[in-house]
Parts: structure tokens; sequence; C-alpha cells
């Protein structure tokens, strides 16, 4: 018994109560933070991203996200690592009417998308959905915080970096000034996905982004099926989805190597669903290799 009060009095010294205030929270840390309040306006979607990302520029933003206020996290009072700026006690961003609100609200829409949208020259976004354009694209952030763009010569390279690694995107556009206020109205023009990877819009059958391609579909990514593989006694069953075709192709008793052709001749759009044969030990879950992926 005196033992286990002196180890109580040992954990209350005021040392031990410091290491404590001094632990080093760490981005892992504020990650698995974001998805482990009730009250996170986050999606759960995003906590893998979030936790894969390698750039150091994108890390650093996780430190000014704040997954209470937004569905994107974005947090408009946040001062950037290293800036002697306080936070400004009061701020109009995300105000009702506001650019910033308007992307709030089609987050809420679309959760699980990466949202962009048309301001004058720029598609922008904020929040996570900025720092996946700073992990995956490499493009700069915005004075520091988590607001990213692209111009908007430059919106289906952006989306093929984005559908390449598996995320589906919202393209909102802008329109002409609403009466005498100069508001803009804004739509959404389009949901871009590893499936669909093709801009319809403006930008390229409209002639609104290169003029030199007016028309043509020339230079654009083609679009990938969705697959499902099942494994049977008999051999591999292969499902393909295609969108913009609005077909499907069923192919039964496939071995390995055809199956492993099919997916070199028509990339499939992630992600690659297999369903293992019951008496499989659970391959998938294991990590083993499949035969029909290359290394």
């Amino acid at each position: 018994a005196s033992k286990s009060l002196e180890q109580e009095e040992e954990s209350l010294t005021p040392a031990n109560t410091q290491d404590k205030q001094n632990k080093v929270v760490t981005e892992d840390d504020l990650v698995e933070s974001f998805f482990s309040g009730k009250q996170s306006k986050i999606d759960p979607y995003w906590k893998e991203p979030l936790s894969k990302l390698s750039k150091s520029t994108a890390r650093a933003l996780l430190e000014q996200l704040d997954p209470y206020q937004c569905p994107m996290g974005y947090n408009p009072s946040a001062v950037p690592r290293g800036s002697v700026k306080k936070p400004p006690a009061t701020t109009a961003a995300g105000k009702k009417g506001s650019f910033l609100s308007f992307c709030r609200q089609q987050k809420e829409e679309y959760p699980q998308c990466v949202i962009l949208v048309r301001c004058g020259d720029f598609y922008e976004t904020f929040g996570m959905d900025a720092i996946m354009l700073i992990e995956h694209l490499g493009l700069n952030s915005m004075a520091g915080k988590a607001r990213a763009g692209c111009p908007y010569r430059n919106i289906q390279p952006t989306l093929n970096g984005l559908t390449q690694q598996g995320f589906t995107v919202a393209v909102f556009e802008e329109t002409g000034s609403v009466g005498n206020n100069k508001l803009k109205t804004r739509f959404l023009s389009q949901i871009v996905s590893p499936a669909a990877p093709t801009y319809l819009y403006d930008n390229w059958l409209l002639g609104g982004g290169d003029h030199t391609q007016h028309g043509s579909l020339e230079g654009l990514p083609p679009s990938r099926p969705c697959v499902g593989i099942v494994q049977t006694a008999a051999g591999y069953n292969l499902v393909e989805v295609s969108l913009e075709e609005r077909s499907v192709a069923y192919s039964e008793r496939l071995t390995a190597e055809a199956v492993a052709c099919r997916l070199a001749a028509y990339p499939p759009a992630d992600p690659l669903i297999f369903i293992p044969s019951s008496d499989r030990d659970h391959g998938a879950s294991k990590g083993q290799h499949f035969p029909f992926l290359s290394n």
C-alpha cells in the first residue's frame, strides 16, 4: 500500500506534470484529433489522405485546420507557422454570401469530393482540399495559409493529378454579376472522377481554355472503367462498368494472365474491387500479391 502511495505521489510531482504539459503534439496526433470529437464536421473519408501526407509544406498546414469550423477544416483566423502576426479578433471571411461561405456549403453537399470553385482567372479551394492540391500537384499555398488554387487554363492537368490519386472533384463555374451588387452566381458544372476524368465544360469543349484545341478531345485523358474482380474455383470473373458509354461488360473464368492483360489494356479507375474466393484466407487484408497485378 505504501508503494502505491509513493507511486501516486511521484506521478503528481511538478516535474511529471510539466512533462505532460510539454508533450510534443505530432502531425499524426493532429490528424487523429480531427476525427476523434463528436462535433467534428470533417468527413471520416479524409482521415486516410491526411494521414498519408508526405510533403512538409502540406503537413505544416495541418496545424491550421479546425474540424469544428466547417467541413473543409479551414480557419480564416489561423496564422501561418513562423508568422509574427497575431490572429485577427474578427474576420469577414466565411460570412453569408462570401466566397468562403459558398465553398463551405458545397463541401457540405459533397463531403467526399475535392471542391474547386472558379474565382476570376483561378479555381480555388480551402482547408484540407487545398492541402491535397499542395501534396499531389506541388502547388503553393496562398500567403502560407490552407488555401490554394490553379489558373483556369490548368484546370484539366489539375484534375488529372487529383483523379489519378483516386480523388473525385466537384468543379463549380461562375457566371456574370447579378443586378447592381456585382455579385457573381456559381453553379456545379461537373463532378470529375477517376472513371470520367475529362472536364467537358467551357475550358475545353467551348473553347474557354486552350483555343487551339477548340471543340477537340485530342490530348484529353480517356475515361476509365470501374472494375470488380471475383475469384472463383474456376478462375476470375471480371466486371467492367463504363460510365461514359453506359455499358457493362462481364467475363467469366479468366486466367490471371488474361485479367492482367485486360487491366493493362484498359486501366481501371480507383479503387479496383477484388473479392477473393471463400477458401482464400482473406489475402486482400493481408497484403498478399495478386497474380493479375503488376509489381
